[in-house]
């Protein structure tokens, strides 16, 4: 913690506070860091400290390929739609990747049982695909994309920037850009990076937010958002 301002001392030990005997912080690294500032324990309310845009930052589009996101400030709200996914018993999902140009429609769980060959085929979309791995990818954030597809209320894919990640290709981001986690979600497939065509960014993070469903980072800058079925947080870059 060496070097860290008093004012993020303070925000440290509010969020360890909040989080209390849970000892899970941070954005995405489990172990105490100075990302455990912008820490939130809780439903989707933000605080105004956790508001602030830190110094570290927990995730990060690899800009070694650039992706043109669609313009930040452009873009409709995002419509109402179920915040839980017992509420949603058929989940589906229509899904791209800019970058292998891939695409895939699937319904992966019906009246509210999961389809272990749907789950497959989306684990193989979801791949590191600079190492060409697989593994398999969490069911909760597939849910959280199902809710955020249904409340967008359009055919139109979720566009997939980053999903699992080996341990080698966390390793090469991170050496090449020190925004990323060491101890990212996605190594454990429970994270996902996205954007959709024509809706706000900012719209797909608030809902993001009101599910309470694990950590939703905000990258305005760049137009997409990411998603996890870790501990209920938030951070902004």
């Amino acid at each position: 913690m060496t070097g860290l301002s008093r004012r993020d001392l303070l925000a440290a030990g509010l969020a360890a506070a909040a989080l209390g005997s849970s000892g899970r912080a941070g954005a995405e690294d489990t172990a105490p860091t100075a990302r455990d500032s912008r820490a939130l324990a809780g439903s989707g309310h933000i605080r105004p400290e956790f508001r602030r845009s830190g110094r570290i930052r927990p995730e990060a589009l690899d800009r070694s390929r650039p992706f043109d996101p669609p313009d930040p400030q452009d873009g409709t709200p995002l419509g109402g739609g179920p915040t839980s996914p017992d509420r949603l018993p058929d989940r589906v999902l229509h899904l791209a990747n800019p970058r292998t140009r891939e695409r895939l429609a699937v319904t992966y769980c019906r009246n509210g049982r999961y389809d272990h060959a749907a789950l497959a085929r989306l684990s193989h979309f979801l791949r590191d695909w600079r190492q060409d791995a697989v593994a398999p990818i969490d069911p909760r954030v597939l849910d959280v994309l199902a809710l955020i597809q249904n409340a967008a209320g359009t055919n139109r894919p979720l566009a997939v920037l980053s999903a699992y990640r080996t341990p080698a290709t966390n390793a090469i981001l991170a050496r090449s850009n020190p925004d990323v986690a060491r101890n990212s979600y996605h190594m454990r497939g429970q994270a996902i990076d996205l954007t959709l065509a024509g809706i706000a960014t900012a719209s797909l993070r608030d809902y993001a937010l009101s599910l309470g469903l694990g950590g939703v980072g905000y990258y305005p800058a760049h137009g997409f958002i990411h998603v996890d079925s870790g501990p209920v947080r938030y951070w902004q870059s």
